[in-house]
């Protein structure tokens, strides 16, 4: 899944009027956070979550009043919990995103009582929380109030290119909108009124990727999942490859590289990169045992294919040995077992 909705953040306290360029998008306070921000985006990409989430814990602490850090905390919290299954995270997660809500929301109300003009950064944030909540309320099955917190969250990013046409940014979550609402239309059959809007969806990622500030290489995962979704596995492929250089150990993109090969019946390169994935989560801190026998499973299956039934009987007895070293430290899940089940099935 998408690794991070929005760590594309700087703040506005007052916006002049008028039509702003890139470079007037920095008044001293963003400027003064400037740097912190970008330590925690790099480190999100390079799975340093620790060291992130205690950045975003000192920008809480100082800017208490403000949506920054509890952003920045949220989008931590969900790539913790969409890339390695670690759902110790989600009463974190679901507190940092309703303060980012919370305050957002309280800082527009304010702007609103004393006239002054739209604070685009508060905007974006506000937009982007519910894009995560928006998210995780899908995945609960909660459609109605995940379709409410995506439009709430469009009506957001709107705002932003209403009072700045070049926030390029803001293109990005639209995108996401646009398209993963059409492409899953059939789960909204209670909204008539929704269109196939994902040519629309794919243009504003792309435009995003070009002109983004700080959305280009989210906005390019993102254009990822949406190729391998529409099946365009070699133009998925091409495009991950100009970035995997510097993120070769991000979790995100091997498993759609992987799904991209096997799709294309590469089964030998797909069970390799599933292979290096397995190598990350092995090394990983977090309780992500479900997510390492997924890949496994995955694994196993791109072996089978090719008849290397010994590849296959190898990682069935490496999942096992690490589900004996794993037992004490984290729950293993039915989830677990049925990957390990089907691994065994195989061979």
């Amino acid at each position: 899944m998408i690794k991070v909705f929005a760590l594309l953040t700087g703040l506005f306290c007052i916006l002049i009027s008028g039509r702003l360029n890139a470079s007037e998008l920095q008044s001293d306070f963003y400027k003064s956070i400037d740097s912190d921000i970008k330590t925690v985006i790099s480190m999100v990409y390079q799975e340093k979550y620790e060291p992130a989430l205690s950045i975003a814990g000192s920008l809480v602490d100082r800017y208490p009043a403000h949506p920054v850090g509890y952003f920045l905390q949220t989008a931590v919290y969900d790539t913790m919990i969409r890339d390695y299954f670690d759902y110790r995270y989600v009463p974190l997660f679901e507190n940092s995103v309703n303060l980012t809500i919370e305050k957002a929301t309280e800082l527009i109300e304010q702007g609103k009582k004393s006239n002054a003009p739209p604070d685009i950064w508060v905007h974006f944030y506000l937009g982007g929380a519910l894009g995560y909540r928006g998210i995780h309320r899908v995945e609960k099955n909660e459609w109605f109030n995940a379709f409410n917190d995506g439009m709430n969250g469009v009506k957001q990013l709107k705002i932003c290119l209403d009072t700045n046409p070049d926030m390029y940014d803001a293109y990005y979550g639209l995108g996401c909108f646009y398209y993963w609402t059409s492409a899953k239309s059939r789960f909204l059959w209670f909204l008539p009124f929704i269109h196939d809007e994902r040519k629309k969806g794919m243009e504003y990622l792309e435009i995003a990727v070009n002109k983004g500030l700080y959305s280009r290489t989210e906005a390019l995962y993102a254009l990822v999942k949406v190729l391998n979704n529409e099946r365009c596995f070699e133009e998925s492929i091409s495009r991950m490859n100009t970035v995997m250089g510097e993120y070769q150990d991000d979790v995100f993109l091997l498993n759609q590289k992987a799904f991209a090969l096997e799709n294309l019946n590469r089964w030998k390169e797909a069970g390799e990169t599933y292979n290096m994935m397995l190598t990350v989560l092995m090394q990983s801190p977090l309780h992500c045992f479900n997510r390492m026998c997924e890949a496994a499973y995955n694994k196993a299956r791109c072996y089978s294919q090719i008849n290397d039934l010994q590849e296959v009987e190898r990682i069935y007895h490496f999942i096992l040995e690490e589900k004996v070293k794993r037992s004490n430290k984290e729950r293993i899940t039915s989830e677990s077992i049925k990957y390990i089940n089907k691994i065994k099935s195989l061979h």
